[in-house]
């Protein structure tokens, strides 16, 4: 059954012991009705190792291509993934090998109509940790708790039995992603107040 996530911000974690796990049902049959867009992969511990072998990767690991790859990587780090983990406060490679079944991106409408003072679009990212999910809920109760000491206003909500906690976060909290997600600049009228800005909630939550 389709279940109803708390907008415009939602990263759910899937999580469950490989010994107890019965099947995760496909990404379509969990997602609401106002999906958008969806990209997921059924297995991506199947899609990591083929990457592995894959033109594409074999191509940018070459010897001929590391000044190249030096490079770039360097400025990648220092210019996003740097700015973005300290936003976060998290390390992103806690994270990188948490993805072990399915993994699946989707956008949902989220009341969203194309007008700028309409909601925005929903976001959410689901992945299924099987046994790693014992480091993933370290990992989110470690973020939990950094948060929460860094003033970030933290509360609970409960969706069909599942805990999920849901923060509130503005542009001010991720600048790294600013340019991502508000591509325009505000505009604002001479004599009319500017318009205020929108906070969005991150709402992150494991079953299992």
């Amino acid at each position: 059954m389709p279940i109803k996530f708390l907008p415009p911000l939602a990263i759910v974690f899937i999580a469950t012991a490989l010994s107890l796990r019965a099947a995760v049902p496909p990404a379509e049959n969990l997602l609401p009705a106002d999906t958008l867009l969806l990209v997921t992969a059924p297995d991506f511990t199947a899609v990591r190792a083929a990457a592995l072998h894959s033109p594409g990767w074999l191509f940018w690991n070459d010897p001929a291509m590391k000044p190249f790859h030096d490079k770039f990587m360097a400025r990648w780090n220092e210019q996003f993934i740097a700015p973005l983990e300290h936003d976060l406060g998290v390390k992103l490679e806690d994270y990188a090998g948490l993805p072990q079944g399915q993994l699946a991106f989707a956008v949902t409408q989220n009341g969203w109509n194309g007008a700028d003072d309409s909601p925005q679009p929903g976001l959410l990212l689901l992945l299924d940790a099987r046994d790693q999910g014992g480091l993933l809920k370290t990992n989110l109760d470690a973020l939990r708790r950094k948060w929460t000491d860094g003033g970030k206003a933290i509360h609970t909500e409960t969706v069909r039995g599942i805990p999920f906690f849901v923060v509130t976060l503005s542009s001010n909290d991720l600048p790294s992603l600013t340019g991502i997600f508000h591509g325009r600049p505000p505009v604002s009228e001479l004599g009319k107040e500017p318009k205020a800005e929108k906070s969005g909630e991150l709402v992150v939550g494991q079953f299992q």
